[in-house]
């Protein structure tokens, strides 16, 4: 885990430093697509088994893979609360901890009962539907 959230969180707190943003006395921003997220990871964390969780995290990062594989190209090097987002989530490196995430779920299929699937396959539908939430506010502009 420190492998991917290593990097991830020098860079939210460089980011937020830069956007002049006090942890301390600023409440996190939230909306609704994001609650649900935060809810389902708590969750799943919480209460879920492990091909619960590895359902939720192979959707988050697959999905970021996806993404920044697409708009690499098109970022700006010189903005670095955005390329290094998407450096960080984009390459042959972060692509080999997403297919070893992929495999990890794969292979848990094979312990799990068919209740046990249903709940695995209901923990994916619910993060991809989050993701989807998540990526149509970020596009929107809604606030």
């Amino acid at each position: 885990m420190a492998l991917i959230t290593g990097k991830e969180n020098t860079y939210f707190e460089r980011s937020l430093q830069k956007l002049g943003y006090d942890a301390e006395k600023e409440s996190i921003p939230s909306a609704p697509c994001t609650l649900a997220f935060c809810n389902l990871m708590r969750s799943v964390a919480k209460t879920g088994t492990l091909g619960e969780m590895l359902a939720v995290i192979v959707v988050c990062e697959w999905s970021y893979l996806c993404w920044g594989e697409r708009v690499l190209p098109f970022t700006k090097r010189e903005n670095f609360k955005c390329y290094e987002w998407v450096d960080l989530h984009s390459g042959s490196g972060f692509e080999s901890v997403v297919e070893y995430l992929r495999g990890l779920l794969d292979k848990e299929e094979v312990f799990l009962s068919e209740p046990e699937k249903f709940a695995v396959k209901a923990r994916f539908q619910e993060a991809v539907q989050c993701e989807e939430d998540f990526f149509n506010f970020a596009y929107s502009n809604e606030d």
